[in-house]
């Protein structure tokens, strides 16, 4: 499977930055309700397993929080491949907007 990655540098340290992401499956999940079918996600420290549903294409990954970043790694569909930067953008955009 194709992979896909995103760094977003801050300036929180690991516990605030993990504080703030904690609610951003919920987050994701309300505001992209129209978007997404299912969206999973399971905190363990400072590290969150996810599984996201979108246009029919599951997306798995995890995000971990690092004292000057976050960073994000995951795999998506053979199909999903032509949208990979797209995706790594609006992960980054997202992320970079909770942790400012």
């Amino acid at each position: 499977m194709p992979q896909f990655s995103a760094e977003i540098p801050h300036s929180l340290g690991a516990p605030e930055a993990t504080q703030r992401l904690v609610r951003f499956v919920d987050q994701v999940r309300n505001q992209y309700q129209d978007q997404v079918s299912d969206v999973q996600g399971e905190w363990d420290d400072q590290v969150l397993t996810f599984s996201i549903t979108t246009y029919g294409f599951t997306i798995d990954g995890t995000l971990t929080m690092h004292d000057d970043r976050a960073s994000v790694q995951g795999k998506l569909p053979f199909a999903a491949l032509p949208f990979r930067g797209k995706i790594e953008q609006s992960i980054a955009s997202e992320l970079q907007h909770e942790l400012t």
